[in-house]
């Protein structure tokens, strides 16, 4: 049940994160590989999270490189894609 909480948390935390994006990037157009290739990998790019329901104090303002943001992305949806292959195939952790 532990486990379930955590990785539940982490789907919502990265979902926070994907849907939060405040645009502080400048959006390329489709083909233009120029800008792409100009633009380095260590840029960082600041999130801001809403204050949980219910309240208005506790907004969090995060900022990581874009490298560390794919890595906490990808990170997180292998957690999920796990433990919902596990779920299905009924070989869930200890404990839930």
């Amino acid at each position: 049940m532990n486990t379930v909480f955590c990785l539940s948390a982490l789907l919502l935390v990265s979902a926070a994160a994907y849907a939060a994006d405040d645009g502080s990037r400048a959006p390329t157009a489709p083909g233009d590989a120029k800008a792409a290739a100009a633009k380095p990998q260590d840029e960082v790019i600041c999130k801001t999270y809403p204050p949980p329901v219910g309240s208005l104090l506790g907004a969090r303002r995060i900022c990581h490189t874009e490298s560390e943001w794919r890595t906490i992305t990808k990170d997180s949806q292998d957690a999920v894609n796990d433990l919902q292959t596990r779920a299905r195939t009924g070989r869930l952790p200890p404990g839930n």
